[in-house]
């Protein structure tokens, strides 16, 4: 658990406590919530999925962009190196007299 945390659920219902000045260490089981009654932490999981999902796909897309333009850079960088080996062909030496 985190320093800060001042309680924490586990998904198989148990709530923990950390120590402090006052207090030990501690860990109580809950009991299960019936069928009836709604699960928040189920529903703030399904959330936390769907936003992390959309997380992944504007990264994946962002990796796809910055993937294009490496490929066009290194498709300009061969392009500048064939120009500048043919010009080092042509070149004219200078002749040491």
């Amino acid at each position: 658990m985190p320093r800060n945390a001042e309680k924490a659920i586990t998904p198989d219902f148990y709530r923990y406590t950390p120590n402090t000045n006052r207090s030990n260490y501690g860990s109580v089981y809950i009991p299960r919530p019936d069928r009836h009654r709604q699960n928040m932490l189920i529903s703030d999981q399904e959330s936390n999925v769907a936003r992390l999902a959309k997380d992944i796909a504007d990264l994946d897309s962002e990796i796809a962009k910055k993937k294009q333009e490496i490929d066009s850079k290194q498709v300009e960088h061969r392009e500048k190196n064939k120009e500048l080996q043919k010009a080092r062909i042509y070149q004219v030496k200078p002749t040491v007299a």
